[in-house]
């Protein structure tokens, strides 16, 4: 753990973490958040063929099967719809008051501002430069809101399915490389509530829902330019208790505290339910993004009125085998926590 600011040219990107991390199984929630960032970690920095062998358990492949098709697809054909989140709420495009992260975003030189009604897929054209798409993704018929979604429902390969009534509102600025988790409830979440008597959908990781919109926003040519992964207004009791131990109950506006993901405290970190999605995302979508990982995490308290903890992830890049950093577009890649 580093007690001191980050430094204004950031940490020393010239390796990727040289692994492996232990990520032998601990018993309080802590340790446990460690173990299964080091986990995280070892899979992220490893090549396409070896992620699997980190995953717990093991498998052949860690591969996601949501990679190659086009993201619209996957996310419509297991009952997803998404649309500009200002329009349910105005306070979705609030990044100063109701979020509280501007600073945090202007310091590292990213924007703010927010792009209304991005259009509909699959004739999406480029976002307006350096701007935020907030958007509003549903599992359930956005046609009939009134209808609770436990009463509605899709057919997958002649098979009929329930709607989970799962949410989930990201911001994407594919400019700059920012991803904002900013209100989820998975549908796996929203299954249990139902006391599992909904068959979930194929398309069910949040790690999966994320890396489809980032894509369909993105594109294929910018889908690897990902640099930041934000966790903003966390209420999640497990995350806040980690935060709670690895800043001493010191949780200080933007700046806040840096820490680096070699380091079990950025393991801890990684680990928590709130944050371990950007490590899937990651992990499981080498095919897309190639190798790529998180090196350092800030943690922070949101500027609004709430004063709720948020996460700032750094992402990097290594080469086809995970062991270095790709020279080629270096300065690029390493955008900086400041």
């Amino acid at each position: 753990m580093s007690n001191k600011p980050l430094p204004k040219d950031g940490f020393d990107l010239s390796k990727v973490p040289t692994g492996p991390f232990s990520s032998q199984p601990k018993h309080n929630e802590y340790q446990r958040c460690t173990s299964k960032g080091a986990m995280l970690m070892n899979a992220m920095t490893a090549n396409i063929k070896d992620a699997g062998n980190f995953l717990n358990p093991p498998i052949a492949s860690a591969e996601s099967k949501f990679t190659s098709s086009p993201a619209w697809q996957d996310l419509a054909r297991w009952g997803y719809e998404y649309c500009d989140a200002t329009t349910v709420d105005a306070f979705y495009g609030d990044f100063k008051m109701n979020w509280g992260i501007s600073k945090a975003l202007q310091s590292n030189g990213l924007s703010d501002a927010v792009i209304r009604s991005p259009p509909p897929p699959p004739t999406r054209p480029r976002c307006a430069r350096c701007h935020n798409a907030v958007l509003y993704l549903t599992h359930y018929d956005l046609l009939k809101k009134h209808t609770p979604p436990c009463e509605q429902s899709y057919l997958v390969g002649g098979k009929k399915y329930t709607y989970t009534g799962a949410t989930c509102v990201v911001s994407i600025n594919p400019d700059q490389g920012v991803l904002i988790a900013m209100d989820r409830t998975s549908p796996t979440h929203m299954v249990k509530c139902h006391d599992n008597l909904i068959t979930p959908p194929d398309l069910v990781h949040t790690s999966d829902i994320m890396f489809a919109l980032w894509k369909d926003i993105a594109g294929d040519h910018r889908i690897r330019d990902l640099h930041y992964f934000l966790s903003i207004c966390i209420d999640n009791d497990v995350s806040e208790r980690v935060i709670q131990e690895v800043t001493k109950g010191q949780l200080a506006s933007y700046p806040g505290r840096v820490f680096s993901t070699e380091d079990p405290e950025g393991q801890a970190l990684l680990g928590m339910p709130t944050a371990v999605a950007i490590g899937y995302l990651l992990a499981q979508h080498k095919e897309a993004m190639g190798v790529r990982f998180v090196d350092s995490v800030c943690v922070f308290k949101s500027d609004s009125q709430s004063q709720s903890p948020c996460l700032m992830f750094h992402i990097s890049s290594g080469d086809d085998d995970g062991r270095s950093v790709d020279g080629e577009g270096q300065d690029k890649k390493r955008a900086r926590l400041v």
